[in-house]
């Protein structure tokens, strides 16, 4: 009899709330997966709605928005490429490349969570401060979970990463010397 079927034998009451608690838990870590990756869904929404009608099947909605906010979230890593080589090879276009890249991905986020922070903070009986300092972590959080700055993509990315490095590299006519490191996370 293995560990855990005993476990549920002896305790009903207790594995009932550890598998509430876990369930809990992976819908606070999806939730604030979703908030780290509103922009692209967001933006996958808004581009969605421009071919699909009111009346088609709210999963092909949930597809299409996935998909595209899929592919979006490629381009960011694409556009990373590009910045690094850039960078490296010191042509300043890689500045408002990253300033867009950032403004996208890490500042539009704090924007949307902007009101509903305030408004929990102040209840809980906090002030701006603790608002501002709550808003630049998250925001810092984000920007380390595509670190624009660092030679490091994701396995699901990877390709796309690689292709903006090569793409950076021919117009620049110049051979790079940024290789594209894989990390070990998928998304």
């Amino acid at each position: 009899m293995a560990i855990y079927e005993n476990y549920n034998v002896w305790n009903e009451g207790q594995s009932l709330f550890d598998n509430t608690i876990r369930g809990l838990w992976f819908f606070i870590k999806l939730s604030f997966k979703l908030l780290i990756y509103l922009p692209l869904i967001f933006t996958g929404y808004i581009i969605a709605s421009q071919f699909l009608t009111k009346q088609a099947h709210g999963i092909l909605w949930i597809g299409t928005i996935l998909l595209i906010a899929y592919f979006i979230y490629l381009f960011m890593y694409f556009l990373k490429g590009i910045i690094l080589v850039l960078k490296f090879h010191r042509n300043l276009l890689w500045l408002p490349l990253l300033v867009i890249a950032v403004s996208f991905t890490c500042i539009l986020p704090v924007w949307f969570i902007w009101d509903s922070a305030r408004t929990i903070i102040l209840k809980m009986g906090g002030n701006i401060t603790i608002q501002w300092i709550f808003a630049s972590a998250f925001g810092i959080y984000i920007y380390f979970r595509y670190n624009f700055l660092i030679n490091i993509a994701p396995i699901s990315a990877f390709s796309f990463y690689s292709a903006g490095i090569h793409f950076a590299a021919m117009i620049l006519k110049k051979t790079s010397f940024v290789k594209a490191t894989k990390s070990k996370e998928v998304i």
